[in-house]
């Protein structure tokens, strides 16, 4: 469970008063800088547009970029201003995680800009971390629709490659990395997004997005936008009538937000890698909920090696994953049509599954996710 530790208070309001300033002749909104002075978000308004830039040291790292969110036909990146100052908030958090190291560690200022738009009132929410920005919108208070979302990235002229993938709904597209020139420049093109600047690595994506549809890129020369191409014509807020409460990627200080908007930077893969800023921006788990069985392992896959599992090798697939001492073992789509001797598909799962308990593998087992959506589907696989 995370453990947080918010500041917010007169002295560091002092702390960052040079930062965050009041429309001033160049529009700034915000200047924010991340607690080892090393990266800085900046928010301001030019050209009766919302935009932000992001600087490593004195490199851009992003050169000014449009936000905007347009809810209910309102465009909330174009006209906006501040209603009142920033409330500035100091993130410190630690929290155990599996993977590469025990523990997870974020140390972050948050900035929440209270703006209007068209007469509408929204937010815009910016963290500055040691290894990153993030950003996300407080949507307007009864809002209905949304139309699309403008947030882009404007990368520097010195891009040496990007790390890119096909855009595909089962998230099953080829990976390439190429000069930015060779990629698409029509249609979407699956994220994340990495690019090595020369001085440094970023990564573009999202966190905490759920219930919100996924995101996607577009690109126009060095500019990515997100785009959402499972609902290009927009899509509307659905409240549930057993949750009253809850709307699209749920709640943040009890305000209804966007997913947010991230920018990784690291000085070296590793680094990269290793960063804990999508952990940390997502919610901890819901209080009682019991999590114990899930049991994180190494898993063996057969699929790139031989496409759909045949049931007579899965005793060779369960055994090579017990030599190599790794946890599990992944049947994939297509054990719906074995059939041997009299028996069905299930009988033999649960013959394969059994065998490899024996050697002390455990099963993984492909469902398509429709099949998941209702709770008598549950309650099928969960016996």
């Amino acid at each position: 469970m995370k453990n947080h530790l918010f500041i917010s208070a007169g002295l560091l309001w002092s702390l960052f008063s040079m930062s965050v300033h009041a429309a001033g002749s160049r529009g700034d909104l915000l200047r924010l800088g991340s607690p080892d002075k090393n990266i800085e978000v900046c928010v301001e308004e030019d050209g009766g547009r919302l935009l932000y830039s992001v600087k490593r040291g004195k490199v851009d790292v992003l050169q000014k970029s449009p936000l905007g969110i347009t809810v209910d036909g309102h465009d909330l990146g174009k006209g906006a201003s501040l209603v009142a100052e920033p409330e500035i908030e100091k993130i410190q958090e630690k929290y155990p995680i599996f993977g590469n190291h025990a523990e997870a560690s974020g140390r972050g200022v948050e900035a929440v800009l209270p703006m209007q738009a068209s007469g509408v009132r929204f937010g815009l929410v910016v963290r500055v971390y040691n290894d990153g920005v993030a950003i996300r919108y407080i949507l307007p208070e009864g809002a209905k629709h949304i139309g699309n979302e403008r947030t882009a990235w404007a990368l520097p002229q010195r891009v040496k490659k990007v790390a890119w993938a096909e855009y595909e709904p089962g998230y099953e597209g080829y990976v390439h990395v190429t000069a930015l020139e060779a990629m698409p420049d029509k249609g979407y093109v699956g994220g994340p997004l990495t690019v090595d600047l020369g001085n440094c690595y970023v990564t573009l994506t999202e966190a905490d997005c759920e219930s919100f549809p996924d995101m996607a890129f577009t690109r126009s020369g060095n500019t990515f936008q997100a785009g959402f191409p499972a609902s290009e014509k927009g899509w509307d807020i659905r409240r549930l009538p057993d949750e009253s409460e809850k709307i699209l990627a749920g709640r943040y200080k009890g305000k209804d937000v966007s997913p947010w908007r991230c920018v990784i930077i690291a000085g070296d893969l590793t680094a990269l890698v290793n960063s804990d800023m999508l952990t940390n921006l997502c919610p901890s788990p819901e209080e009682g909920r019991d999590f114990s069985w899930v049991q994180p392992g190494r898993c063996l896959w057969q699929w790139w090696s031989v496409g759909a599992p045949r049931y007579e090798e899965q005793k060779e697939w369960f055994d090579a994953a017990a030599k190599l001492t790794w946890e599990y073992y992944l049947i994939d789509d297509g054990w719906r049509n074995w059939r041997k001797d009299g028996k069905d598909q299930w009988e033999l799962l649960e013959e394969v599954i059994a065998y490899g308990r024996s050697v002390g593998v455990k099963s993984i087992v492909w469902v398509n996710s429709n099949e998941m959506r209702t709770a008598g589907a549950g309650l099928i696989w969960r016996k």
